[in-house]
């Protein structure tokens, strides 16, 4: 029988951020949401979904599983957007175009791992307010289109600053792993080093070394140096007397 392991990914710094955030109506605006894992997550075991609640509830608004992206109700297909492609990567940010007096309300996001919920359940209080208008009760368009401009432009920045740490975080972790990997090769070539001068300090002078000597043979050679001049001696004549 064959068990299949399953691996537990850790979600830290799930966040939207604020707890309270005023939107602008007719406007593009964007809900910020991120969380980091330590490797980007397998589309086919997360989905994420985004919803809001209200006095009837919770209701679905946003749902992302692998490639697919379903929502409430055709007529909202355009209206709710998530960065599909950055979902993995920890980008969970919600775009509302447009934002209208009715998108008031609690929006929670969902985040589901290999079927597990995280939890607890980041929300936000969003409160959506009218274009200011003029003394006659027109609303202002050059105030609106001005609005849409930096809602526009603050959307992008957001992603590529949201990008950028991400980025910087994989920066980390990889500078991380080779200034380990250098203190690893030079705690290796130390210890090869000592090696080789420990050897060094070995005597040179091995039996049977011809050069080289050791004591034992030195000092049968002067024995045998001394014998021979001993032989070499002339014999000593004793006189008798008498």
């Amino acid at each position: 029988m064959c068990y299949r392991r399953r691996t537990t990914v850790t979600v830290e710094n799930f966040t939207l951020f604020k707890e309270k955030l005023t939107l602008k109506a007719h406007t593009i605006n964007v809900i910020p949401c991120m969380f980091q894992t330590l490797k980007p997550l397998n589309p086919l075991r997360f989905q994420l979904e985004w919803g809001k609640m209200d006095t009837k509830g919770y209701t679905r608004l946003i749902h992302l599983h692998g490639d697919r992206v379903t929502v409430a109700s055709p007529d909202l297909k355009d209206k709710y957007h998530i960065f599909e492609s950055q979902v993995a990567n920890g980008i969970c940010s919600l775009v509302i175009n447009p934002t209208e007096m009715t998108d008031s309300g609690t929006y929670q996001v969902r985040l589901k791992i290999v079927g597990k919920l995280y939890e607890p359940v980041p929300s936000i209080d969003i409160q959506v307010k009218n274009q200011d208008t003029d003394s006659r009760g027109l609303s202002d368009k050059k105030s609106e289109t001005t609005t849409i401009a930096s809602t526009a432009a603050a959307t992008v920045s957001f992603e590529d600053e949201i990008l950028q740490y991400i980025n910087s975080s994989a920066k980390r972790e990889t500078t991380t792993s080779i200034v380990l990997g250098m203190l690893l090769v030079v705690g290796v070539i130390g210890l090869l080093i000592a090696v080789q001068q420990c050897m060094n300090r070995r005597p040179k002078n091995p039996a049977g070394d011809e050069e080289n000597p050791s004591s034992d043979e030195e000092n049968s050679s002067s024995d045998e140096e001394t014998l021979s001049s001993d032989e070499k001696k002339p014999p000593v004549k004793t006189s008798k007397k008498g």
